[in-house]
């Protein structure tokens, strides 16, 4: 099978609703309440372990994904 490297309509549909879901999520936290830059960046500092471990864990193997396993 031969890749061309463009979108389908399906990719663009899923795309720019993965998009607009990001930007509802975002406007939605903006306008929930009034957060200190504390409260807002690191969570009140009330955050479970496991949950900032994974995230620590996917940011680093994004990043390593991105540079290293490129073909």
């Amino acid at each position: 099978m031969e890749e061309t490297g463009i979108f389908s309509t399906l990719d663009y549909v899923i795309f720019f609703g993965l998009l607009c879901i990001s930007t509802i999520i975002g406007i939605v936290s903006a306008f929930k309440g009034n957060r200190s830059p504390e409260e807002f960046l690191l969570g009140n500092r009330s955050l479970n372990p496991f949950v900032v471990s994974m995230s620590l864990l996917t940011s680093f193997v994004s990043a390593t994904n991105l540079v290293g396993l490129n073909n």
